[in-house]
């Protein structure tokens, strides 16, 4: 079993692209103190980790509202985190542009929480996910997995001053797009697995 929760906090902070998820907070917070930066950080992980348990809680109750199925869903999110993952492996950035009045309060929701760190991949991961688990104890590591994996995206941005400093902007273009590309094998997985149910 923890294996099982190693591999999905593993595939969740993938997912994030932490490292595109690094630069952007730094883009959005450059002005603010450091103590501001930090404080915003772990309401971010918070209210992360709030929303990912609502969806994974409710992931039945999506599908059976849609009338769609597990497979389909698969399939629509693989191409959704693909497009993510091509935009980062190709340099694309999407930080926000923040006028000097911003407070943290007004970014902390979106665009920090979404769709930054959780974004429709992430959420559409969650949902199969939640569909795919079968017994109470899947749960409890699907949601502990998960639960790892923002608490390590929040100690990233909860750093992001020293990293900055440390890796500088160059470096971190650089990371961003190396998790492009295992975003991408992500992907390619979910829409081959999806595609291959529904031709079996």
């Amino acid at each position: 079993m923890l294996i099982y929760i190693i591999n999905v906090c593993v595939k969740f902070f993938f997912m994030c692209a932490p490292f595109f998820v690094l630069s952007t907070y730094i883009a959005i917070t450059r002005r603010w103190e450091d103590s501001v930066r930090r404080k915003l950080a772990i309401k971010v992980m918070i209210a992360s980790i709030f929303m990912c348990v609502i969806v994974y809680m409710g992931g039945d109750f999506i599908f059976s509202l849609f009338g769609i199925n597990i497979h389909s869903f698969r399939i629509g999110t693989g191409v959704i985190l693909l497009l993510t993952a091509i935009q980062l492996s190709t340099g694309g950035d999407s930080a926000s542009k923040v006028s000097a009045d911003v407070t943290p309060s007004d970014v902390m929701i979106v665009p920090l929480t979404t769709p930054v760190i959780v974004g429709p991949a992430i959420l559409g991961a969650i949902v199969v996910m939640a569909a795919e688990a079968h017994s109470v104890g899947t749960r409890i590591a699907d949601l502990t997995g998960i639960t790892a994996a923002m608490l390590l995206i929040g100690f990233i941005l909860y750093i992001s001053s020293t990293v900055e400093r440390l890796v500088t902007k160059q470096g971190i273009s650089v990371m961003t797009k190396i998790s492009g590309l295992i975003l991408s094998a992500i992907a390619a997985q979910m829409i081959m697995t999806g595609v291959k149910a529904f031709i079996d």
